[in-house]
């Protein structure tokens, strides 16, 4: 009999050991970082997405800025954001869009005038080599800016768009965005949404 208690107290006593040491290796969750910049919707029927946890790193920005002397907000800024391979666009390629003035609401874009002067003009584009996609000049390209945040002199905007963009090249090939938002901001200095409205606030 002893011997059967004795084996039924060590298959406890290693149920508990091997719990313990399961415990104790177990890695730690990591702590989930927050999206910074995105971009999300379907593009030409197929579902895009991508998301930028790092603030140093982030296909996603705002890269090209321009001032009025003596304004903190700027008067013009262009988004770029990677386009994956689709329909229309096997290469893939980066969506440009540049937003003048830099405010929020409703922008309708239409194609610019090649003899237009002024550069102060919202423009969208999708450029990969040797192919061009601008908006139609019958049906505009629907960018709302629902939030814009300026920190330190850099603009972070949060939005959303819809519309089609046709190829310089081939009139037959377009380029459908549909149920897209997104968020953009400079890279080295992104912020999450409530850090930028605390910063501002402050």
């Amino acid at each position: 009999m002893k011997p059967i208690k004795f084996s039924c107290f060590v298959f406890l006593l290693s149920l508990v050991l091997c719990a313990a040491c399961s415990n104790d290796d177990s890695p730690l969750p990591e702590k989930e970082l927050p999206v910074i910049n995105y971009f999300r919707g379907t593009v030409n029927g197929q579902y895009v997405c991508f998301e930028c946890h790092d603030r140093y790193i982030c296909p996603i920005d705002i890269n090209i800025m321009s001032y009025w002397p003596g304004e903190s907000i700027p008067v013009e800024f262009t988004v770029g954001i990677p386009i994956p391979p689709v329909e229309n666009l096997e290469n893939g390629g980066r969506l440009y869009f540049s937003l003048t003035p830099a405010r929020t609401g409703l922008y309708e874009i239409y194609p610019q005038d090649e003899y237009l002067t002024s550069k102060l003009v919202p423009e969208v584009c999708i450029a990969e080599p040797g192919i061009s996609f601008v908006a139609d000049e019958h049906e505009p390209f629907r960018i709302y800016v629902d939030k814009l945040w300026v920190f330190d002199t850099l603009p972070y905007i949060k939005g959303r768009m819809e519309g089609t963009l046709h190829s310089l090249h081939d009139a037959s090939k377009t380029v459908v965005f549909e149920d897209v938002e997104f968020r953009a901001g400079h890279v080295g200095g992104l912020y999450s949404d409530e850090a930028l409205q605390t910063f501002i606030e402050m």
